[in-house]
């Protein structure tokens, strides 16, 4: 299997696992909402923890699913082309968008790690674990986009068409 070959495996893979993380997070925070409100309204006494909870579980499932919107190419476009444009466009196309992804994702695999360690060791207020957790997903996300873009970049036909359609 040569390398561009498991560029598009990995990018492949990698969005099953963001998939089921973006589903179990936002599980998770519907049962964290759920029981606030059945605390709140049924006991009048909220445990002040399944906010906070909500909220983390909110920002990891938002941006496991931005990769996952991404990868299947459901994110928002500017306009969709017609295929006779794409036939002659297809590289700079590809090009083009794998540079904006990059100016874009680059900033924050660049000051992400340092980001991270400045609130590692911080513990949130009500669950009592160390900041630094929760915004880890922040340049997890970055690299994701970014071997997402490579995974297109070198993509060939038939690997265009497995996004456009369920694999599992």
């Amino acid at each position: 299997m040569n390398l561009c070959r498991k560029i598009v495996v990995i990018s492949r893979y990698t969005n099953k696992y963001c998939e089921y993380g973006a589903v179990a997070f936002l599980v998770m925070m519907l049962l964290l909402v759920a029981l606030q409100v059945v605390a709140r309204y049924g006991f009048d006494e909220p445990p002040q923890w399944t906010e906070e909870g909500a909220r983390y579980c909110m920002i990891w499932m938002g941006l496991l699913g931005a990769t996952v919107s991404y990868y299947k190419r459901e994110d928002p476009v500017l306009f969709t082309p017609s295929e006779e444009f794409l036939v002659k466009w297809r590289v700079p196309i590809k090009l083009v968008e794998f540079l904006a992804v990059v100016v874009f994702v680059l900033p924050i695999m660049y000051y992400g790690p340092s980001f991270v360690m400045r609130q590692a060791g911080r513990m949130t207020d009500t669950l009592g674990i160390d900041v630094g957790y929760t915004v880890l997903i922040i340049p997890l996300f970055s690299i994701i986009i970014l071997v997402h873009a490579t995974a297109r970049l070198i993509s060939t036909d038939k690997d265009e068409a497995h996004y456009t359609k369920e694999f599992y």
